[in-house]
């Protein structure tokens, strides 16, 4: 029978007598729910499970999320890897919930340690709702009217610089549009530059939308982005989160406005000179 021993602290508790390698009974999962709920956190010690039961045991609490930015595990899009150490330090040292900016955020995340230091390098948990009962009246009445915006690109900043950045173009994935039916004029210069780029990068994708290419751009998945002829709502949002995330972003033409010409290149500051160049040179004629 499941036990439970609550931390000594504003939150947190362990959960014996379940084992996480067994499909759970539902009255277990409505324990480990009800613990969820008074508790914030919970811990089970000495859980050897697998990818797929790890998978197996989230889904007993909703569709699960994967992450736009982090490595998964093969075969498993939905567990993300977060792998640090001294070659590899964390960028993030900021107190998070995670991927709340997501339309609708996940219930929580499932944490497995599988390489854990004999020392440090402890993950930390604080109850924002201790936090908030912890408040003067005063300040949580000035708070119980606000609203937050939560930004992917506050928090990621860093992802278009490194790990997810390529420096060099040789190495980088980039993101373009195909000029569609009614701009035959621009095929021939626009196959002239895919080809000038194809040979000097490491692959070229087209998802089928300008504002997810920017987006991506902006997550570290694309390391640049290029197109013509664009409409401003095609791209408005997407520069937006670009630039928030640190990127650099401008019309082919440095003297006009992206938004207006739609003839706009993206990329992390790091390709920003090598990639302008491959496009710039023989784009006088596609645009």
């Amino acid at each position: 029978m499941a036990k439970i021993r609550k931390e000594d602290s504003a939150l947190g508790a362990t959960i014996d007598e379940i084992d996480l390698r067994e499909p759970l009974q539902t009255k277990e999962v409505e324990f480990i729910k009800q613990s969820l709920a008074e508790n914030e956190v919970i811990f089970f010690r000495d859980q050897e499970i697998s990818p797929t039961q790890h998978k197996a045991f989230a889904l007993n609490f909703g569709e699960l999320q994967s992450h736009p930015v982090y490595p998964t595990v093969k075969g498993f899009p939905e567990i993300t890897i977060l792998e640090n150490d001294e070659d590899n330090p964390s960028k993030i040292e900021e107190w998070h919930t995670d991927m709340t900016f997501r339309k609708i955020p996940p219930l929580g995340s499932i944490l497995l340690g599988k390489i854990i230091p004999k020392e440090g390098g402890d993950t930390l948990f604080a109850s924002l709702s201790a936090a908030f009962e912890g408040l003067p009246n005063d300040m949580k009445n000035s708070l119980k009217d606000m609203q937050a915006v939560h930004s992917f690109e506050y928090g990621f900043k860093e992802s278009l610089e490194e790990p997810y950045g390529r420096e060099k173009l040789k190495q980088a994935l980039i993101a373009t549009g195909i000029p569609w039916k009614g701009m035959e004029e621009k095929h021939k210069n626009f196959i002239k530059i895919l080809q000038n780029v194809m040979e000097n990068c490491s692959g070229v994708r087209r998802f089928g939308a300008a504002a997810l290419d920017l987006a991506y751009v902006a997550a570290g998945r694309y390391d640049a982005f290029w197109e013509f002829g664009l409409k401003i709502w095609d791209i408005a949002a997407g520069s937006l989160l670009v630039k928030e995330a640190g990127g650099f972003i401008q019309d082919i033409n440095e003297k006009e406005n992206f938004l207006y010409t739609g003839n706009i290149f993206a990329c992390n500051n790091s390709l920003n000179e090598e990639f302008k160049t491959r496009i710039i040179q023989i784009s006088e004629n596609a645009i």
